[in-house]
This record gives structure tokens, C-alpha cells and sequence, in this order.
């Protein structure tokens, strides 16, 4: 992995300081959410949660093979130029070719777009739980 340039660390830190922590910590402990540590399994600190976000965003940004990494619910992705981050709770999708004629099942940066579209046409710009009800 190589080093952020000072421009990725800034957008790094912009995901970081835009992102609804407050959500996602208290579903993980409601839920008791855990993560795998040397110690065995754990609900993660704030700054654990934090941490690992933060490793995927900055994954995502040196890796040059890779758009997209996802651990522990986060998903870092490139996206028009830009970074982003969700963190995800449920998830359904087809695992076979089935609608292969329909053209969409192999386009996966198609579907993370229309997700982080979705998420704005409901959320704007910041996440708020209590108004992002399906």
C-alpha cells in the first residue's frame, strides 16, 4: 500500500468528519454488534469504529486494483472522482445469472451509484436515521 498524498488524506478526513457516527455506534451496541480482536469477540469503541473505517477508506484509495473494500459493515468505495463511505444493515441480491438478458446484474459500479443516489434523495447530503425509513 503507498502513501496518501496530502489531497487523499483531506478527503479521507472530509468522509470522516461528514459521517453520522452517532448511527452507527449506537446500532452496534444495541445490537451487540462485535468484531473479532485478539481477545476474542467485542462491541468496538467509537474510535475502533472509526479506525476501521478509516483503514478501508484509505485501502480503497492506495489500492490500485481495487474500487471498492468492505469489512465490519463499512463500505469504502471510489465513485465520479470521490471517495465514499456506508455502513450497511441489510443487503439482498440475486447470486446467479437469471436476469443476465436484463443487463444489469454484472454492472456493480451501476448499483453502488444508484445506492449513494438513493441515499441523497432521501437523506441529502448527511444521514439522518430517523427520517431514512423504506
Amino acid at each position: 500500500m503507498s502513501e496518501l498524498t496530502s489531497n487523499q488524506q483531506r478527503m479521507v478526513e472530509e468522509v470522516l468528519d461528514d459521517f453520522n457516527w452517532d448511527v452507527v455506534y449506537k446500532h452496534m451496541h444495541d445490537t451487540n454488534w462485535a468484531y473479532r480482536t485478539d481477545e476474542g469477540y467485542s462491541v468496538p469503541t467509537f474510535s475502533e469504529i472509526r479506525g476501521m473505517a478509516k483503514g478501508l477508506l484509505e485501502r480503497v484509495l492506495t489500492n490500485e486494483t481495487e474500487w471498492y473494500i468492505s469489512s465490519g459493515g463499512f463500505h469504502a468505495f471510489l465513485k465520479d472522482g470521490g471517495l465514499s463511505l456506508l455502513f450497511v444493515l441489510e443487503e439482498s441480491a440475486t447470486l446467479d445469472d437469471t436476469y443476465a438478458d436484463e443487463g444489469r446484474y454484472d454492472k456493480a459500479p451501476n448499483i453502488v451509484h444508484e445506492l449513494a443516489e438513493t441515499r441523497r434523495e432521501y437523506e441529502g447530503d448527511k444521514i439522518d436515521a430517523e427520517e431514512f425509513r423504506w
